[in-house]
């Protein structure tokens, strides 16, 4: 038994080594030496142009800063109309750096927003979290400002967020300073 399992062994390692000594074999490459001695050729980059440059974020129209917004209605596309129970309550405050602030018949809500020619997105919003014994608007207030995506300045001076999918719009009354 063991002079067969020897006999296999020896066949199996001649087998191979004559496979393996009929296999192509690659050609050694010669080195690019020509790259080692030669200096890289400098190439003049060209000045990068105002399109190059990397867009800043968009500013928010003056209109949106001059006042702080109380919120009066909002007007549904079904015809239902929804009426700030405290107006004073709810006021919404644009402010530089994108930022805007919000108060609520309950809590303080703050985040940031981007307004870019008429469209206009609030995110990254965060609220206290204070008890809220009476009935409150909040909730609604707050999901209305999310659902905005472009808002309009009315002859009127009111600012006007549209909701998506036109669902319908937010008004708010500017509070002139004293």
């Amino acid at each position: 038994m063991k002079i067969l399992l020897l006999g296999l062994i020896a066949v199996l390692l001649v087998g191979g080594f004559v496979w393996y000594s009929n296999m192509p074999m690659d050609e050694p490459q010669e080195e690019d030496t020509s790259s080692i001695d030669e200096q890289p050729e400098e190439v003049e980059e060209p000045e990068p142009t105002p399109e190059d440059e990397p867009d800043e974020p968009a500013q928010p129209t003056a209109s949106l800063l001059d006042n702080a917004w109380q919120w009066k209605e909002t007007q549904y596309s079904n015809d239902d109309v929804v009426t700030s129970l405290k107006p004073d309550a709810f006021v919404l405050t644009f402010m530089e750096g994108n930022r805007f602030s919000a108060t609520t018949d309950c809590n303080n809500a703050s985040g940031n927003y981007i307004e870019t020619d008429g469209s206009l997105i609030f995110s990254q919003m965060a609220t206290t979290k204070m008890a809220c014994l009476d009935e409150t608007q909040e909730a609604a207030f707050l999901d209305m400002l999310e659902e905005t995506e472009s808002y309009r300045i009315s002859q009127d001076k009111e600012l006007v967020l549209i909701m998506k999918l036109g669902t319908g719009s937010v008004i708010f009354t500017p509070i002139e300073e004293e």
